[in-house]
């Protein structure tokens, strides 16, 4: 199990897989928030709110990254998603509902493109089989036929992305 983030210049930050050392950033100006990666740092306002601002930070990227994927495989699964949210709650990785909406945790981002990918083409399937059937599976393996690799990163790894960040 990993151990929680600490926030302080030099922490390591992953996102889809790579990792940014923490750069505060001493400002005048305690509301200015946002941050940003440059050359391999995650630079934020060191007066800011920190972790609400990495949180934020964390979903805009996931958000941007989860609407290519979804491009890309809606196409493929001939679907079309509803809404989609990135939620800061809960233990799930996605979830899709009855009218098509489709939610997926804010932790993904730490984890690599290819589990990304999975999480979302896994909800995709959902639009057109909605339980985990044998043709569900069958369905998944058709798109992505090394699912189960992604699948098993989540299990074995996806629990210490909780830890990092608590």
């Amino acid at each position: 199990m990993e151990r929680t983030k600490e926030l302080v210049n030099g922490e390591s930050f992953p996102l889809f897989g790579r990792n940014y050392r923490l750069q505060l950033m001493p400002s005048t100006d305690a509301k200015q928030d946002g941050c940003a990666t440059q050359n391999g740092r995650l630079v934020i306002n060191a007066n800011a709110k920190i972790r609400e601002n990495i949180e934020n930070w964390y979903c805009r990227e996931l958000e941007i990254k989860i609407r290519e994927i979804i491009s890309r495989y809606s196409a493929i699964l001939k679907v079309i998603p509803g809404d989609l949210r990135i939620s800061k709650r809960g233990h799930s990785w996605g979830s899709c509902s009855k009218n098509g909406n489709l939610s997926f945790n804010w932790r993904l981002a730490m984890a690599p493109v290819s589990v990304i990918e999975y999480a979302v083409v896994h909800e995709l399937c959902h639009l057109k089989t909605p339980d985990h059937s044998k043709c569900y599976w069958s369905l998944l393996k058709s798109v992505l036929p090394d699912y189960e690799r992604q699948r098993s990163w989540l299990r074995e790894k996806g629990e210490g992305l909780f830890w990092l960040f608590n």
